[in-house]
């Protein structure tokens, strides 16, 4: 070799283990610049020289410095990490919790009876481990206590802290299960910071929803699950691993789902659901676009294999963003339940703006403006029963009108509408720009102008200004946008 040229190595480093296909590499020379970046393994030529290497994993990153002066290769053990689900290969599962929540999705816990099939949902409430439950004072005396689960119609079905839970209090874990027919329902939360969490039960699965507690809940760590009757753990556990991988992704914005796993779900290769879901999501939300026919299969697969997925707002949801990301027509669809996940919501409140002849948003106003942005699953003010009554007519969308006497506006929509509308060149938005601007229904934003448009109108001169000094200037913007529709 000629002294002047540059020697010249082989670099090999691969990720090994349970989800190896999700941890990222990147490799940067010694001057800082990029070499080589990819998931689970990096193989190149390079010249001779300092290199360092950055391994994501599970939210943590670790570096490694390398000399390289002859071939090299190397690998990482990717270990578990943490979550509310039980599965052997994360590092937060106790035999007494994993143990423990095998066994109760898999009994009734009001009456001990084996659940053989239909459809049932199981709530598996646990501390990250005993020790750390030992050291918590002064916290509620059931896990359950402030939880309720509600019908579709918002009646009262269950209080978690009466006689149909199963609990261990030294342990730090609480279970409920029961048969419940296919639908919607709603799990509350009534503590200092009230939310509702909406649940989706399909015909003969079970849904699990799994939260991790400190003194209090952290809801972020929740994780929604479903499995087949009789199905044992090991079967879907892979499942609930990579399902669980993809959600934390998701709540970091990271979308990417791993080739092998994309063509399995394609294949119906999966026991659980939410894979499936979660999978369609994340290729939905990625730039990807290699592969939009396995979501199509997905797609299929699901409507095969569950009587009513179709009924499933998060299933419409992906339609809608398959429809949108493919090119394809805008299906005609009416949202009217919740989406378990908040990106399902975020598609409709988009297109329904965009596509308002096709889709609807309709009974979801209250949802829309209080949804937390915590987590990956829709979570919201709860609602109260008699707030949630079906509109007919010219009553859909208008739920926010308000009753005579005119009260003043004080909800955030309004009070958004009237500082965006309060300038000259602000009457040139029509609705469609309002609803996407700040992420509501047509529908709601239409209400809201013909409220403030009536206040402005029946109100006296001085009582606004708190609002907008000029009044005639807000009013004739409202107009504007009215007009525009």
């Amino acid at each position: 070799m000629n002294s002047k040229e540059t020697a010249v190595y082989q670099f090999d480093f691969k990720a090994e283990g349970p989800l190896s296909e999700f941890v990222f590499l990147e490799l940067f020379d010694g001057d800082g610049k990029l070499v080589a970046g990819n998931y689970k393994s990096i193989s190149e030529q390079l010249a001779r020289g300092l290199y360092q290497l950055n391994i994501y994993s599970n939210e943590k990153l670790e570096t490694q410095t390398i000399r390289l002066d002859k071939d090299f290769s190397g690998n990482f053990m990717n270990t578990g990490s943490y979550s509310s689900i039980s599965g052997y290969f994360l590092e937060s599962s106790h035999e007494y919790y994993t143990e423990t929540s095998k066994y109760w999705s898999d009994h009734f816990t009001l009456d001990e009876k084996k659940y053989d099939d239909g459809s049932s949902v199981f709530v598996f409430f646990r501390y990250p481990d005993r020790e750390i439950r030992d050291k918590q004072r002064n916290v509620a005396d059931s896990m359950g206590w402030r939880f309720s689960l509600l019908d579709k119609e918002r009646n009262l079905l269950f209080r978690l802290n009466e006689n149909h839970i199963k609990e261990d209090k030294d342990f730090g874990w609480m279970a409920f299960h029961a048969p419940l027919k296919s639908g919607i329902y709603y799990l509350v939360y009534n503590g200092p910071v009230k939310r509702e969490i909406p649940l989706f039960v399909f015909e003969n699965w079970q849904t699990q929803f799994f939260l991790t507690f400190k003194r209090t809940p952290i809801f972020p760590t929740a994780r929604i699950l479903f499995r087949k009757p009789n199905s044992p753990f090991e079967i879907f556990e892979k499942d609930n691993m990579e399902t669980d991988k993809l959600l934390r992704n998701m709540q970091n914005a990271i979308h990417h789902v791993p080739q092998p796993l994309l063509e399995s779900t394609a294949s119906g290769d999966w026991q659980n659901p939410m894979l499936a879901i979660v999978v369609c999501y994340v290729y939905l939300l990625s730039s990807e676009i290699e592969h939009n026919h396995l979501i199509k299969k997905i797609l299929e697969d699901l409507k095969l294999r569950i009587a009513n997925a179709s009924e499933c707002p998060d299933i419409k949801a992906i339609e809608l963003l398959a429809a949108v990301r493919f090119e394809l027509a805008i299906p005609n669809l009416i949202l009217d339940e919740p989406c378990m996940l908040k990106v399902g919501f975020k598609t409709f409140l988009d297109q329904a703006a965009r596509n308002p002849d096709k889709v609807q948003i309709i009974e979801l106003n209250e949802i829309i403006t209080s949804l937390h942005g915590d987590m990956v699953w829709s979570s919201y003010k709860p609602l109260d029963k008699k707030k949630n009554q079906r509109l007919t007519g010219s009553e859909i969308g208008l739920e926010m009108s308000f009753s005579k006497p005119i009260e003043e506006p004080k909800d955030w929509l309004s009070q958004t509408i009237i500082d965006q509308l309060s300038s000259e060149k602000s009457g040139q938005n029509t609705v469609a720009d309002l609803a996407i601007q700040f992420q509501v229904s047509p529908n709601m934003v239409k209400g809201c102008l013909e409220n403030l448009d009536s206040y402005l109108s029946k109100s006296g001169a001085d009582v606004f200004e708190s609002f907008n000094p000029d009044q005639e200037v807000l009013k004739s913007n409202i107009q504007k946008v009215m007009n525009s529709q």
